[in-house]
C-alpha cells in the first residue's frame, strides 16, 4: 500500500486549494464493511477531497479485519467520474492531468488488491471515472437500469485511473477494445453476458449481501489470506499468506472438528 500513501501526498498539493466536497464513508458491520459514495448533486462524481477519503479508506481497510466490503452510493446514480468543477478549475493541464491519474490508478489498484472480497454495487450509471472505478472491485451486481459507459474517447481523453488494464483482465481484450474506443454505452444485458456483472437484480444491494453470506460465514483472517493470495504477484507470497493462518485459531478449531 505504498502507492496508496504516494497517492495520498500527490493528491495534497493537487487539491491545496480546492474547497471539500461530498463524502466517502465507511460503514462496519463485524465482519462486512460498505464504502459509500455520497455526492448526489453531480450523481457522486469524484472531488479531489473525496479521492482522498476513498484513498485513506483503502489504507484503513487493509490494516482492518474485515472480509468483505460493498462499494456502492446513495443512488441512484452509482458515479460519474471525476467532478468536473474542479477538472475545469485546477486540473486542466497535462501535469496535474498526469497527477491525478497517478494517483488514482494507485488508489483503485490498492482497492482493487485489498485483502477482502468486494463487491460494487449499481442501481444506476457508472460513467467515464466511476466506470473505471466499478472495475477496481472483485465482483459487480447491477439493477437493469444500470449502465456502464466509458465515455473517454467521446470526450477526446483516454481511461485515466486505470481501468482500461483492469477492464481487459475482467472481459478480454476484443470486448474491452470495443467498448472503449466507441464511447458506447453498455446495457445491463450485455454487461452481464460480457462478465462484468455477476448479476442483475432489482434490489442489487440485497442481491449483493447475500452473494457475500457464504464469504462472511468462513473465518475473516482465511478469507483475507485467501484473497492476498489470488493477488499475489510472486509465488512466495502466497507462501506467507499459507503461513499466516497455518496454525491459527480457526484452522486449530476446524481441525478439532474433524473425526
Amino acid at each position: 500500500m505504498k502507492a496508496v500513501v504516494s497517492a495520498l501526498a500527490l493528491l495534497d498539493e493537487l487539491g491545496a486549494d480546492l474547497p471539500t466536497r461530498g463524502d466517502v464513508r465507511v460503514l462496519r458491520d463485524r465482519h462486512l464493511a460498505e464504502m459509500v459514495l455520497d455526492h448526489p448533486e453531480v450523481h457522486h462524481a469524484l472531488s479531489v477531497s473525496m479521492m482522498r477519503q476513498l484513498g485513506r479508506a483503502v489504507l484503513d481497510l487493509a490494516e482492518g479485519q474485515e472480509s468483505a466490503l460493498i462499494l456502492r452510493s446513495t443512488g441512484p446514480s452509482f458515479c460519474a467520474g471525476g467532478d468536473l468543477r474542479e477538472v475545469r478549475a485546477s486540473l486542466l493541464t497535462p501535469e496535474r492531468g498526469h497527477g491525478m491519474a497517478q494517483a488514482m490508478t494507485a488508489i483503485l489498484d490498492g482497492l482493487r488488491d485489498l485483502p477482502l472480497v468486494s463487491v460494487a454495487v449499481l442501481e444506476g450509471p457508472a460513467i467515464g471515472g466511476g466506470a473505471e472505478l466499478c472495475t477496481a472491485t472483485d465482483h459487480r451486481w447491477a439493477s437493469p437500469s444500470a449502465r456502464v459507459h466509458f465515455v473517454h474517447a467521446a470526450l477526446g481523453v483516454a481511461p485515466g485511473w486505470g481501468g482500461a488494464g483492469r477492464l481487459v483482465s475482467i472481459v478480454g481484450r476484443g470486448r474491452a477494445l470495443r467498448w472503449l474506443s466507441s464511447s458506447l454505452a453498455v446495457e445491463a444485458t450485455e454487461a452481464l453476458e460480457a462478465g462484468l456483472w455477476d448479476g442483475v437484480s432489482d434490489l442489487p444491494l440485497e442481491a449483493a449481501r447475500r452473494f457475500l453470506e457464504p464469504v462472511l460465514a468462513r473465518p475473516p483472517e482465511a478469507v483475507r489470506a485467501v484473497k492476498r493470495q489470488v493477488v499475489a504477484r510472486d509465488r512466495s507470497d502466497e507462501a506467507l499468506a499459507f503461513a499466516s493462518v497455518w496454525a491459527g485459531t480457526a484452522h486449530r478449531a476446524a481441525l478439532g472438528r474433524l473425526k
